[in-house]
C-alpha cells in the first residue's frame, strides 16, 4: 500500500517479480507490462527464478552447453545442506523494498536509489523488511536456516560519534538513508506507538497495519486517557480511527494507495440536489503549518519545522506539538503534508448512496464519474433507509522525508515550548 506493508512483503519473498514474473526493460517496469518467467528448453522456470530458492535447493542440477541440457548432472545433492544468508538488509528509505540491494551515496558511481522512491528516509521501511523475511523463514520448513540470517548492516563505530562526526567519517550522511542498523534497532514505527499505548489502557485488539511514519521515542508526561495520548500524534502524521465490527483501525490518510471507488449511481432523496459542496474561505485555513518535536540528534531537546504557502491570503498559523522524537526528513514531511491537507479540507460533499452500498466504509476514497472533480475521503456515514454520507477533498501525500538541512529556515532547536515567535 504505501511500501510498508510487512504482510506483502513477506508473500512477495516466494512471488512476484523474480519468481513469476520479471520486466524486459525500464518501460515495461514503469508499464507494468510483466513477462512471465518460463523455460522454453526443459521446463524449468526455477533454473532462471533467482528468488526460488527453494526449488533450486530440492533438484538436481544439469549444465547447459550450446542450448543442450547434460544427461548427467552435477556433483549438487539436492537439498544437502541448508543455506546461509550473509547480508539481509533494506536501506531505510522510502520504498526500500523495491530494491533493498542499492545504496544512497552520491560520492560512489552505484549511487542508486530502489525502483519509484522518492528519495526520503524511512526507517519504518527497513524494519517491516526485516521482519518480513525473519517471519517467512522462521515459519518455513525449507532451504534457509533461520538461525542463520546475518543482518546487513552493524557498525562498529561508536554511536552517536557515527554518523554525526563527518569530519572523521565522511560516510555519516549516507547513514540516514543507507542499510545501517545502529540507532535504528531498537526503534518503533507510528503503528508500534499506537499499539503500545493501546495495550496500555487494555485496548489488546486494534489495526495498525496501515499507520506508517518513523516515531523513535514518545513522552505520556500524566495521566489520560488513550485517546488524549495518541491524538497529538495522530493530528500530526494525518492517522486516521475507524470502526470496524468492534476493531479499532487505524491509517495513514494521506499515505494510502488504496483503489478509489468511483460513483457513479446517487440515491435519489425527494426534490433535493444529488449532491452537496460546500467550500469554505480560505481565510479560515491556516497559510503556515508548524510541528515541535523531540530531535535525538540534538540531546532530545525540542526542534521546530514549519511548512509556508505562498500567495495564500491568511495569517492562520496551525501548530501542532506532539510529544514524539522525530527525525528531521519525518517531521519535515509531515508539517507539509499536515498544511496541503488541512488547505484541501476546504471542500466538503454530501451525497446519498443506496443501502446496497454497503462496501464503503469511513476512511475509503471516492470520486465521482459525474459530480465534483477531485478525489474524497469519506469521514462519516449515517445509515437508513439510504446511506447519507459526508467527505472532505483531500490530497495524498508528497511522500516528503528528505533530510532538511537545520537552518533557521526550517529547523529551529531548543526554543522553550510555550515560546511565541513568528516569521
Amino acid at each position: 500500500m504505501h511500501g510498508v506493508d510487512a504482510a506483502a512483503m513477506q508473500g512477495m519473498i516466494t512471488g512476484g517479480e523474480g519468481f513469476d514474473w520479471f520486466y524486459q526493460d525500464e518501460t515495461d517496469r514503469r508499464a507494468r507490462v510483466r513477462t512471465p518467467i518460463t523455460d522454453g528448453l526443459a521446463g524449468k522456470p526455477w533454473v532462471y527464478r533467482y528468488k526460488d530458492l527453494e526449488s533450486w535447493w530440492g533438484n538436481v542440477h544439469h549444465d547447459r552447453i550450446g542450448g543442450i541440457e547434460l544427461t548427467g548432472s552435477t556433483a549438487w545433492v539436492p537439498g544437502s545442506k541448508p543455506i546461509w544468508f550473509t547480508e539481509v538488509g533494506c536501506p531505510a528509505i522510502d520504498k526500500g523494498g523495491n530494491q533493498p540491494n542499492v545504496f544512497v551515496d552520491p560520492k560512489s558511481s552505484e549511487n542508486a536509489v530502489p525502483y519509484f522512491s522518492n528519495g526520503g528516509r524511512s526507517d519504518v521501511v527497513q524494519r517491516r523488511f526485516l521482519e518480513a523475511h525473519h517471519a517467512h523463514w522462521a515459519e518455513a520448513d525449507g532451504p534457509v536456516d533461520p538461525d542463520h540470517l546475518f543482518v546487513w548492516t552493524w557498525d562498529a563505530r561508536p554511536m552517536p560519534a557515527f554518523p554525526e562526526n563527518t569530519d572523521l567519517w565522511a560516510d555519516g550522511d549516507n547513514w540516514q538513508k543507507g542499510h545501517w542498523l545502529n540507532g535504528r534497532l531498537g526503534a518503533a514505527g507510528a503503528g508500534d506507538v499506537i499499539r503500545a499505548v493501546l495495550a496500555d489502557h487494555g485496548f489488546a485488539d486494534a489495526d495498525t497495519s496501515g499507520v506508517t511514519g518513523d516515531v523513535t521515542g514518545y513522552v505520556q508526561a500524566e495521566q489520560a486517557s488513550a485517546r488524549d495520548v495518541l491524538e497529538p500524534l495522530m493530528q500530526a502524521l494525518s492517522i486516521d480511527a475507524v470502526e470496524d465490527g468492534g476493531t479499532p483501525r487505524f491509517r495513514s490518510r494521506l499515505k494510502l494507495a488504496a483503489k478509489t471507488s468511483m460513483i457513479d449511481v446517487l440515491a435519489e432523496d425527494g426534490d433535493a440536489a444529488p449532491y452537496e459542496e460546500t467550500r469554505r474561505h480560505g481565510s479560515d485555513f491556516a497559510g503556515e503549518a508548524l510541528i515541535d518535536f523531540f530531535d535525538a540528534t540534538a540531546d532530545y531537546g525540542r526542534a521546530t519545522v514549519r511548512s509556508r504557502r505562498a500567495g495564500v491570503a491568511s495569517e492562520r498559523v496551525l501548530r501542532l506539538s506532539p510529544p514524539a522524537v522525530l527525525h528531521e526528513g519525518m517531521a519535515a514531511g509531515a508539517v507539509e503534508d499536515v498544511l496541503k491537507d488541512h488547505q484541501a479540507a476546504r471542500r466538503h460533499v454530501r451525497f446519498s448512496l443506496s443501502p446496497a452500498a454497503s462496501a464503503l466504509e469511513p476512511g475509503d476514497v471516492v470520486g465521482f464519474e459525474d459530480g465534483p472533480e477531485g478525489r474524497f475521503i469519506i469521514e462519516r456515514i449515517e445509515d437508513g433507509k439510504m446511506r447519507r454520507v459526508e467527505a472532505r477533498a483531500f490530497q495524498p501525500s508528497g511522500n516528503g522525508g528528505a533530510v532538511v538541512p537545520p537552518t533557521l529556515d526550517c529547523v529551529l532547536r531548543g526554543w522553550p515550548r510555550m515560546h511565541s515567535h513568528r516569521w
